[in-house]
């Protein structure tokens, strides 16, 4: 992103890293909806005053009107968000389902933690006539 190559280019401009710093905690605030317009004018400004002071000429009304993000990349954007907060909850239910299993096999401590989880090798086989009839119908898939 161009923006995080502004410290290495202007390392050196007091007032562009000053306008850089200002307009990074622009964009790390929540914005409610009914705050955006101004949350938008505020960050034009900040890009406009950094582009003043490398000599780039641009108004604060045209950085609004020019600005433009295609909804394609907003929607894709937000599909990744929201992927991200869902393996949160995976996780969550992961953790729910081996408390679940801890509990139900006796190894949980007196403050309900998990004190001990088998290892694979350590879980009894299941009867035979159920092993036969799981191998035989895992062979009819194949």
């Amino acid at each position: 992103m161009a923006i995080n190559l502004i410290e290495i280019e202007f390392n050196d401009c007091d007032e562009v890293m000053t306008a850089r710093r200002e307009y990074m905690e622009l964009v790390r605030k929540e914005v409610s909806a009914d705050r955006h317009i101004a949350h938008n004018q505020e960050q034009a400004t900040m890009i406009h005053h950094m582009m003043r002071r490398v000599g780039l000429k641009s108004s604060e009304s045209q950085i609004m009107t020019d600005a433009y993000v295609s909804d394609g990349f907003i929607n894709r954007d937000n599909l990744y968000l929201d992927s991200l907060k869902a393996m949160r909850d995976v996780a969550s239910a992961i953790g729910i389902s081996n408390w679940l299993v801890a509990k139900s096999m006796g190894q949980l401590d007196a403050n309900g933690q998990i004190t001990f989880m088998s290892p694979v090798s350590e879980v009894p086989e299941p009867p035979e006539g159920r092993k036969a009839r799981t191998k035989k119908a895992i062979d009819n898939r194949i």
